[in-house]
């Protein structure tokens, strides 16, 4: 029945791409969000401290890439080539890279 359902996963993903990708990010993220909760709520009070620190510091460094990644994105679009779509490829993949 799994096998079934990746067959039928993966040719989802090539009759309709940015859909497949979409639900993928958005499963993917419900996921993640799922195991923070369930982290959160079975972790002893003492603990709970470190469970804070580590999403504050996740999310610090994911905003830190993000800005990065415009700055040295935008700096290629400033100094070499002005072109859009060169923009917006540097910007995902220093952010992908550097997160």
């Amino acid at each position: 029945m799994t096998e079934l359902l990746f067959i039928l996963y993966i040719l989802f993903l090539f009759a309709l791409p940015i859909p497949g990708l979409v639900l993928t990010a958005a499963l993917g993220l419900v996921h993640a969000l799922r195991l923070k909760y369930l982290l959160l709520k079975f972790q002893p009070m003492a603990g709970r401290r470190i469970v804070y620190l580590h999403v504050l510091t996740r999310a610090l460094n994911l905003s830190a890439s993000a800005a990065l990644s415009l700055v040295m994105a935008g700096a290629v679009h400033l100094l070499i080539a002005d072109y859009l779509y060169l923009f917006l490829f540097n910007s995902i993949f220093c952010f992908l890279v550097s997160a």
